[in-house]
């Protein structure tokens, strides 16, 4: 099998995983939601894996600077970064790995470190390994807003029902305090200054009365954090020498120049350090 074929069957094979997950996914949600008669719980099962297809699909490929023209699967180049917290490395492979650290977790990092992918790998893994709803917020949307317009609870509420789980509201609100969801802010510093003190009690907040759900913030990195008394902080590491090595036999790119990159990458003495 070529390294191509190879990327491509992996690639397969992670996405059929999750798709075959959305099967089962109503199963393992429903106990969120609160004197579902029979009708209701077919029109929403049917609604939520809706949505969770409409969001894999959206979530599952990205542009990168190599690939700008089309979206390539995430899977087909992805490396999982590590997190760091008080000295600890933080695999990232699994969500659950993460639960330790507690349900809100701010995850800083420099741009261009892989933040966003990390999100999104995240939320697809959330589907494939947990009884969680994920929803991911961009939180640069909120920038066209006025000020007053701005409320994160409708935000993920109308992200739910856009994507195709079209919820009641009374059933919203009972699944949010039930705490049956994992929510990713994405992108916090993107966020023009004017909206970012009402983005930030928001989010407080929400957090704050709904305090049952996991809540992950991506930023680049800020003293003001350190003002989120209920949220820990952990840094992005940088890739490893061999990670740095893997993502360099994934990407699709003139093999000449990828030999001879990976080549120099192989003989040179020193890993890759945060």
């Amino acid at each position: 099998m070529s390294m191509i074929d190879s990327q491509e069957f992996m690639t397969n094979v992670a996405i059929g995983v999750v798709e075959d997950s959305i099967k089962g996914a109503w199963d393992k949600v429903k106990k969120f939601f609160k004197d579902l008669d029979a009708k209701d719980s077919i029109r929403y099962k049917t609604a939520y894996e809706k949505y969770l297809l409409n969001t894999k699909q959206k979530n599952s490929k990205i542009k990168t600077i190599i690939y700008r023209r089309a979206p390539k699967d995430l899977y087909s180049f992805y490396v999982c970064i590590g997190l760091s917290y008080n000295g600890k490395v933080i695999n990232t492979e699994n969500i659950e790995s993460m639960y330790e650290l507690g349900n809100k977790i701010i995850v800083t990092g420099t741009g261009g470190v892989g933040k966003s992918i990390l999100f999104k790998h995240l939320f697809l893994n959330t589907i494939e390994t947990t009884s969680f709803i994920p929803v991911l917020i961009e939180l640069r949307g909120f920038n066209i807003c006025e000020v007053r317009e701005i409320s994160v609870y409708q935000s993920i509420y109308k992200t739910l029902c856009d994507n195709g789980f079209d919820l009641s509201e009374e059933y919203f609100e009972y699944s949010m305090k039930e705490g049956g969801y994992i929510i990713f802010f994405d992108g916090y510093d993107e966020v023009n200054r004017d909206k970012t003190e009402k983005i930030t009690s928001e989010i407080k907040a929400l957090s704050e009365k709904y305090g049952e759900n996991k809540y992950f913030l991506s930023s680049r990195p800020s003293e003001e954090f350190i003002g989120w008394n209920d949220f820990c902080e952990v840094e992005t590491l940088k890739l490893s020498k061999e990670q740095a090595l893997s993502l360099v036999k994934k990407i699709e790119f003139d093999e000449v120049v990828k030999n001879t990159f990976y080549n120099e990458l192989v003989s040179c003495k020193l890993s890759i350090k945060k």
